[in-house]
């Protein structure tokens, strides 16, 4: 929802139920957006994507500042797709795996006995693990 408002994008009407866990009824969508999301790093790198408007993804993640001393070595210097991935902030948009494929690109790197992995993308490198 704050996303559409600070962008002015256009909603559709619609209304889809969304489940989680235990098929547990946590919101119904607000309408539908087509949004461009476009790299910090490669501007020529976008995608064109139709959501679905909800008033709250998540909570903010990370749920606190992270510290960011693993990243010395490997990751340093890395062109990353959220360069304050560290601080906790709002989330305003979840990428379903059916645009997985149209960002991945072929890079990995495996750092701390494969628990800290980057994946490079379209939009930069994303960090995941622990």
């Amino acid at each position: 929802e704050s996303l559409v408002q600070q962008l002015h994008v256009q909603r559709k009407v619609a209304s889809m139920q969304v489940l989680g866990i235990g098929e547990t009824q946590t919101a119904r969508s607000r309408g539908l957006a087509t949004i461009v999301i476009q790299s910090i790093v490669d501007s020529s790198q976008r995608i064109t994507l139709t959501a679905h408007i909800l008033r709250k993804l998540t909570s903010k993640i990370p749920p606190m500042h992270l510290c960011t001393t693993e990243l010395d070595g490997k990751l340093r210097n890395l062109p990353l797709a959220d360069p304050q991935f560290f601080k906790s902030e709002s989330i305003n948009i979840i990428l379903g795996a059916d645009h997985y494929p149209q960002i991945i690109l072929d890079q990995l790197i495996k750092v701390n006995s494969n628990q800290l992995v980057a994946q490079l993308t379209i939009f930069g490198w994303v960090i995941s693990g622990k």
